[in-house]
């Protein structure tokens, strides 16, 4: 039996064999799987620049959400500049005329870093528009409790 999955599996192509080992591991026995990964490390040592393909490929697996990041940052972007808009609606109304424009440049600088780094992380949730939003939303939160510390720390 194991000779017969070592004959099928020294057939295949790298990509293929990549596809068995990372992608469709699931759908293999164990006994194939063993002999996956012997081939596999067989031709890792042969050629040194696999190694980095499969790396690659393994990222790629583990966080698909980084191969569309450029997709998700462009929703999420929309649901900071919204998010910003309210932001901007509220300081008017609150009469805030002095620091409108700092509070939602930093608003809309300090969600686009966070939001970024997030998805290229992987750590999202939810549609990219709303976590934009929830971002911006936890933001001013902070700004409201820092406020609150420094109006209470300098009475």
């Amino acid at each position: 039996m194991e000779n017969d999955f070592s004959a099928r599996i020294q057939s295949l192509t790298d990509d293929e064999l990549m596809d068995i080992i990372i992608d469709k591991r699931l759908h293999y026995q164990a006994n194939a799987l063993a002999a996956a990964d012997r081939e596999m490390y067989k031709r890792v040592v042969a050629n040194p620049e696999l190694s980095q393909s499969m790396l690659q490929r393994r990222a790629a697996h583990a966080n698909p959400r980084a191969a569309n990041a450029e997709a998700l940052w462009k929703s999420a972007k929309w649901g900071i500049l919204s998010f910003c808009i309210i932001l901007f609606i509220y300081e008017l109304i609150a009469k805030n005329y002095s620091g409108v424009a700092f509070v939602i440049l930093l608003n809309f600088f300090a969600g686009g870093f966070i939001v970024k780094k997030l998805i290229a992380e992987g750590r999202t949730f939810g549609h990219p528009f709303v976590f934009g939003l929830f971002v911006s939303a936890m933001l001013l939160v902070v700004r409201f409790t820092l406020e609150m510390v420094y109006q209470a720390v300098s009475k």
